[in-house]
């Protein structure tokens, strides 16, 4: 699900990923498991003028950490857990002059 606004050169998105429960394959004739995952995910850009805009973007705001499990019965047999971390991104665009069409 996203949030959107625009307005006079200002965009911002939020935007929230979420998935349930997934069977990602068998192992040792156990079942591995994803657990859910909710991940949450902020972006903006600002444009000055026709040529200068900036972009910041926040990923993974609440610093979700995704689980995968053996078996549907316990969360003892941890196979991976894998830690992204909170991203930032800054960025400047600036378009050169010249004759627009």
């Amino acid at each position: 699900m996203s949030l959107f606004y625009e307005k006079n050169g200002l965009l911002l998105r939020a935007s929230d990923n979420w998935t349930g429960r997934t069977m990602q394959g068998l192992s040792s004739g156990l079942p591995i498991y994803a657990q859910p995952y909710h991940q949450i995910d902020l972006n903006g850009d600002y444009e000055f003028n026709k040529h200068f805009m900036v972009t910041a973007s926040v990923i993974n705001l609440t610093k979700s950490t995704p689980h995968t499990y053996l078996g549907g019965d316990t969360r003892a047999r941890l196979v991976q857990l894998l830690y992204p971390g909170r991203q930032y991104y800054v960025g400047v665009t600036y378009k050169f002059g010249g004759k627009e069409s």
